[in-house]
C-alpha cells in the first residue's frame, strides 16, 4: 500500500514539474521597401514563320547573336546576358475544319539580361524590340544584397512580436518572460513589374511611349510566430 501511495506521489510531482508554463502566442511582422538597384529582364527569340527546322534554328541563333551584340554596344556587360534554355519542338497546324495541315517547328531561345545601371532600361527595351525579340516577359527589380534586407525585416518582425506581447501581458497585470518557442518564420520579397507587350511597342513610334519608366521598389517582408512565457 505504501508503495502505491509513493508511486502516485511521484507521478503527481513529475506531472507538476513538467507541466507547460503559461504562454502567450504572438505573430510579429516587419516590412520595408528598398529602391531598385538592378533590373532583370526575361525575353525570348522564337521562330514564327520558317517551316524548316534547320532554317528556323539558324534564324533564331542569328537574331539572338545580334541582340547580344547590340546589348553590349549600349553598355551591358556580356557576363550579365544569359540564355538558360533552348527549345526545339513541333507545333501541329490545323485548318478551319480541325484537320491536320502540317506543322511549324517551335524553335526558340529564352534569355535574360541583368541591368546594373537601371538608367539603361529604356535603351535595353528598344534594343530588344528593334533587333527581333519576339517577347519580353518578367521584368524584376533587384537589390545587390537581398539577405541583408531580409535580416532587417526579420529583426523588425521579432521586435514587433516583443512589443505586442509586452503590451498585452503588462496591461493585463502580468510580466513578460523569456521565449518559450518559435513556431514559424517566413521571409518574402516582391519585385515583379508588369510585363511589357512587345507587339504593342512595335506598333507605336518610340517617341509616343507615354511615360518614363520608374522601377518598382523591392518590398521585403518577414513574419515570425513566437510563444512567450508569462511570469
Amino acid at each position: 500500500m505504501k508503495q502505491i501511495i509513493l508511486f502516485l506521489f511521484l507521478a503527481a510531482t513529475s506531472a507538476f514539474a513538467y507541466s507547460d508554463p503559461r504562454v502567450i502566442a504572438i505573430e510579429g511582422s516587419g516590412s520595408f521597401e528598398y529602391p531598385a538597384e538592378m533590373i532583370r529582364i526575361d525575353f525570348s527569340v522564337y521562330n514564327q514563320s520558317d517551316r524548316d527546322i534547320k532554317e528556323a534554328k539558324s534564324k533564331v541563333e542569328r537574331t539572338s547573336s545580334e541582340i547580344v551584340r547590340s546589348l553590349i554596344d549600349i553598355g551591358i556587360n556580356e557576363k550579365d546576358i544569359f540564355s538558360p534554355s533552348f527549345t526545339v519542338d513541333l507545333d501541329d497546324q490545323y485548318d478551319s475544319e480541325d484537320c491536320p495541315k502540317g506543322y511549324v517547328p517551335v524553335v526558340g531561345r529564352d534569355m535574360e539580361v541583368l541591368l546594373r545601371d537601371i538608367k539603361l532600361y529604356r535603351k535595353v527595351i528598344d534594343t530588344l524590340v528593334e533587333n527581333g525579340a519576339t517577347s519580353i516577359g518578367r521584368v524584376q527589380s533587384e537589390v545587390e544584397d537581398l539577405k541583408k534586407y531580409e535580416r532587417s525585416a526579420m529583426l523588425a518582425a521579432i521586435e514587433d512580436a516583443k512589443k505586442q506581447a509586452a503590451f498585452l501581458v503588462e496591461n493585463l497585470g502580468g510580466k513578460l518572460g523569456k521565449v518559450h518557442s518559435i513556431r514559424e518564420k517566413r521571409v518574402r520579397n516582391r519585385s515583379d513589374i508588369e510585363a511589357i507587350v512587345v507587339t504593342g511597342m512595335r506598333a507605336s513610334p518610340r517617341d509616343e511611349i507615354p511615360y518614363n519608366f520608374q522601377p518598382e521598389p523591392v518590398e521585403v517582408s518577414a513574419s515570425i510566430y513566437v510563444e512567450f512565457e508569462i511570469e
